[in-house]
């Protein structure tokens, strides 16, 4: 390859950057409610609230002295960006009615998928519904089948977090390492993300605890995941010319679901390229491959975006001519001889 004037790096993953050096990152942050949550009992009939204004935990007093534990899943890879390391995760549940008395009640990280249906207990909700179609129960996932590999949930051994919850009010929990690995795993593979289990005192009786649901009128009490990250890292610089870059010969657009659309004009020539364009994943050279202008004439490539992170960097091939990438910012054409910007320079000024 000629003298290489310098290149264009755009990701898949994060926003489109230009450059070679790499910067420090902002930290990001996010707070979600639930996409799902509901309570299962312990009793024969398949009792649950999965579309109720209320969570239960803990032991009840009647006479069958049933169980309860409530499930929450968050859709975290909807608001972190591939490839962000969590730095700290924390989950809020804001209890209005309770037993007397202080008891724990741990998160444990859930290892099986499961439902939340129609059920919708009347009143107080503390007596349950009859489990709807699709239901998670004490004993299935997914009412009336799937069960659980163990009545009550499947879920981690050893809790992820743990505190004492006493009177009405808002409790947290986090961040503890393993809340955050939660979370993080969840972002990284989002096919793994069931949620979490909170499981109350269920060695005495009379410990019941009533939590707010994600269908409560009361948006502000509802449950919340704050979330903290540090984004992908990311290279100096950014895009010129909105999201067509470089301009002609070769026009660089960003489509829709990721997808980058390369098309060069009819200067493109198979005896010598005006570009040469490279793809593949971070930190993987010999993953690269390379892609260039291969008939003459107008030719169009897209680049689809594959598993994990993906880079394609565009290198003019000339920088004392093709190094200028076309037009800039208000359109105009820049010289192609004159004064090419380089990929490490677009924030200098004499980049427009």
């Amino acid at each position: 390859m000629r003298n290489i004037a310098g290149f264009l790096c755009l990701t898949v993953a994060a926003s489109v950057v230009t450059g070679l050096a790499a910067v420090p990152v902002r930290a990001g942050s996010a707070s979600i409610e639930p996409v799902r949550d509901t309570t299962v009992q312990s009793s024969e009939e398949g009792r649950c609230n999965g579309s109720g204004d209320f969570l239960f935990t803990g032991r009840t007093g009647q006479s069958q002295d049933f169980l309860r534990r409530a499930l929450l899943v968050f859709d975290v890879a909807s608001v972190v960006p591939a490839g962000a390391t969590i730095t700290d995760a924390r989950l809020t549940l804001s209890m209005n009615k309770t037993r007397p008395g202080t008891q724990n009640a741990s998160l444990s990280r859930l290892l099986a998928d499961w439902g939340e249906g129609a059920s919708n207990a009347p009143g107080n909700e503390g007596g349950m519904a009859a489990a709807a179609p699709g239901d998670a129960t004490w004993d299935v996932r997914f009412f009336p089948g799937s069960p659980w590999a163990v009545s009550g949930g499947d879920f981690a051994a050893l809790p992820s977090a743990t505190i004492a919850v006493g009177g009405v009010n808002d409790y947290t929990w986090g961040s503890t390492p393993a809340l955050v690995a939660d979370v993080q795993a969840w972002a990284d593979d989002p096919s793994s993300n069931f949620g979490w289990i909170l499981i109350g005192n269920e060695t005495a009786t009379r410990t019941a605890k009533r939590f707010v649901a994600r269908e409560n009128a009361s948006v502000n009490s509802r449950p919340r995941l704050e979330i903290e990250f540090d984004p992908p890292p990311a290279v100096a610089g950014r895009v010129p010319d909105g999201n067509e870059v470089p301009g002609t010969p070769l026009t660089v657009q960003k489509l829709g679901g990721g997808t980058i659309r390369l098309e060069w004009d009819d200067s493109c020539r198979a005896s010598d390229t005006d570009y040469g364009v490279y793809e593949g994943e971070f930190g993987d050279p010999a993953s690269q491959l390379v892609r260039t202008c291969s008939t003459g004439g107008a030719a169009l490539h897209d680049l689809v975006p594959g598993a994990g992170d993906r880079f394609y960097v565009v290198v003019p091939h000339n920088g004392a001519v093709e190094g200028a990438y076309g037009t800039d910012s208000a359109g105009a054409a820049r010289a192609a001889a004159g004064a090419p910007c380089f990929a490490q320079a677009i924030d200098d000024p004499v980049c427009p």
